[in-house]
């Protein structure tokens, strides 16, 4: 796996990677005042889905794409339509 791109996930705060990674992937309960819904959404928001793909594990993507999480992005709408 690759590093998290910490500063492009969560630039308005001082973060440990291992830290973030570990709260992520369920190692750990908590992370400062994120909920993991939180964190999931600013990835899918941020990062592409190949720099998704290489930084977490496809259990945890599974994992992040429910319907409440997918419900807290914003809507981009559709410029073609």
């Amino acid at each position: 796996m690759h590093p998290l791109p910490v500063k492009r996930i969560i630039w308005d705060y001082d973060v440990d990677e291992d830290r973030l990674y570990a709260f992520i992937t369920g190692e750990t309960d908590r992370f400062n005042h994120f909920t993991r819904e939180m964190i999931f959404v600013r990835l899918l928001e941020r990062l592409n889905w190949y720099e998704i793909l290489n930084c977490l594990p496809v259990s945890v993507i599974k994992r992040m794409l429910n319907p409440q999480t997918i419900s807290m992005l914003k809507s981009r709408g559709n410029p073609a339509a």
